[in-house]
Parts: structure tokens; C-alpha cells; sequence
């Protein structure tokens, strides 16, 4: 099971969804694929879920570590399978852990 650690609340129906489905989503539909109402998330996340939350643990689906909720943002800018774009080529979809070799090697 996958389990999305950046979630938006519906400001209407105030089911969660996860920030890269539900941007998918309403770039083709304005409203919630749930309530149906226009889309509008919520400025507050769910304080009660969010509390529920803070100890769980999740498995990033990139790199297979597992870290606590609290330390999402964290992993997100250390994850050494996050995706990168060469400083100086410019390329794309770099992995951080290969940038290293990648400016060595490829760059001029």
C-alpha cells in the first residue's frame, strides 16, 4: 500500500487527497472528484490527522527509506532518488545520488 505524505484537505468535503493526484486532477477538472463542489484546499491541513500522523511511518516509494511523517520535507530534499536538473547542461531527471558522477564524467 502506498500512502501519500503530502495530502490536501477538500475545503468542502475535507477528504484528503494527495497534492500530486488532486493538482492532476484539477488541471482537467475543477472540482472534487469526491464532493463534486469547485475544488479549494484547505489553508489548515487537518490538525487531529496531522497529529495521528507526525509518528507514522512511511516508506519513500523512490528510495525505500523509511522516515516519520514529521520528517517528510526533510527526506523529500535528501533523498538521494529525487530527481535533478544538471546545473550547467541542464538535463534533466538526474538522480542526486548520480549528479556527482554525472558532472564528472558527462558535463563539458
Amino acid at each position: 500500500m502506498v500512502v501519500s505524505c503530502d495530502m490536501v484537505e477538500c475545503g468542502q468535503c475535507s477528504k484528503l487527497n494527495c497534492r500530486a493526484c488532486i493538482d492532476d486532477w484539477t488541471k482537467k477538472h475543477p472540482d472534487c472528484p469526491n464532493c463534486r463542489s469547485e475544488y479549494k484546499a484547505k489553508e489548515q491541513p487537518n490538525l487531529y490527522v496531522a497529529n495521528l500522523l507526525k509518528d507514522f511511518k512511511f516508506k519513500c516509494v523512490k528510495c525505500e527509506l523509511t522516515f516519520a511523517y514529521r520528517n517528510q520535507l526533510k527526506h523529500e530534499n535528501e533523498c538521494l532518488r529525487r530527481k535533478l536538473t544538471c546545473p550547467i547542461c541542464n538535463e534533466d531527471n538526474i538522480y542526486a545520488s548520480e549528479m556527482e558522477s554525472h558532472l564528472v564524467e558527462s558535463c563539458p
